[in-house]
């Protein structure tokens, strides 16, 4: 059995998936097997792909005759073929340092009951440069994964990119898994909560995965339409419903907080609005309190600042 279960799920990444899979064959800890999947894609991948199809580290090669529609049904389909003690999801358009692997599994082994483990990653312009510095202190921190919930991911999904992550695969697979086919771009944050909630977190605060920041990330245009808060709404509803965690005020308010400054920004479409306030109703009503207060704060104090603006106020 392999410590690791490498899964490099792919669709049309051919410009950047020889650095990638390059990056994990050459890595320092060699206790890995690696599952390359394809989801049906249209540019040279596949050839690529077929390239390292009978390296002797590759356990399963499997490309799919029809696009499965979403990441995460890959994600699932990866993790049913490994056998590795943890699963490293390597997204196919990041790349790793060549230390991850050691470094990472040094980590979890200091610790007891790691279910998720996971470093910092640069973020990288389509250039391949370093978008900006990152602030590593090599410093690791060790959380009960309950307590990592209720302070890191009740209000926002923290582990920006699976590529830094390593998971335990039985608590994996003791998840509600089939849960996150369902989403369309936030099921990562979900299947972090539902893992973490069964074990231990330790996070490492040093650069060892590169996030690849280029036109085909979905994550900010689904931020600016605000699809990305809508479905952040239904883990917050698995956090308190299936999990029977109560939420805090201060939480909620946080919640309208944020809703209020992207609608502000961003200018959310009135139907994706309705679908956020329908959902609110139903299940966070503390949120929509706050978020037509918070609304009515910001209208007032425009009022208030224009008519500074034309000398109304003068002398108050």
């Amino acid at each position: 059995m392999p410590r690791v279960s490498v899964i490099v799920p792919n669709y049309n990444h051919a410009e950047f998936l020889e650095q990638r899979i390059e990056s994990i064959l050459n890595q320092t800890c060699q206790d890995f097997e690696l599952i390359l999947l394809d989801d049906n894609s249209t540019d040279e991948s596949i050839a690529i792909l077929h390239r390292y199809k009978h390296h002797p580290k590759v356990s399963q090669w499997v490309v799919n005759s029809v696009n499965s529609g979403s990441p995460f049904v890959q994600w699932n389909l990866g993790v049913s073929l490994a056998k590795g003690e943890y699963v490293w999801i390597a997204e196919s358009d990041d790349w790793a340092e060549l230390t991850f692997l050691e470094e990472m599994l040094s980590v979890v082994d200091r610790f007891k009951g790691v279910v998720l483990a996971y470093s910092l990653a640069k973020y990288i312009n389509r250039n391949g440069e370093e978008a900006w510095k990152m602030n590593e202190t090599n410093a690791t921190q060790f959380f009960q994964g309950k307590e990592y919930v209720r302070r890191f991911l009740i209000n926002a999904n923290v582990i920006y990119n699976v590529s830094m992550t390593l998971i335990h695969r039985e608590s994996y697979m003791k998840t509600e898994y089939r849960l996150i086919e369902s989403m369309k771009l936030c099921g990562d944050w979900l299947l972090y909560v539902m893992v973490c909630l069964q074990g231990n977190v330790v996070c490492v605060n040093k650069a060892l995965s590169n996030y690849r920041m280029h036109d085909t990330n979905t994550s900010a245009t689904a931020e600016k339409k605000g699809l990305s808060f809508l479905e952040g709404f239904r883990i917050l509803s698995y956090i308190r419903f299936r999990e029977n965690r109560p939420i805090g005020l201060s939480e909620y308010f946080s919640w309208a907080k944020q809703w209020v400054k992207y609608q502000r920004k961003f200018g959310f479409s009135s139907e994706v609005n309705s679908k956020i306030i329908k959902q609110a109703f139903k299940d966070h009503f503390a949120v929509l309190i706050f978020y037509f207060g918070y609304r009515l704060y910001y209208k007032l104090k425009n009022v208030n600042d224009s008519s500074k603006d034309f000398g109304i106020n003068a002398g108050l």
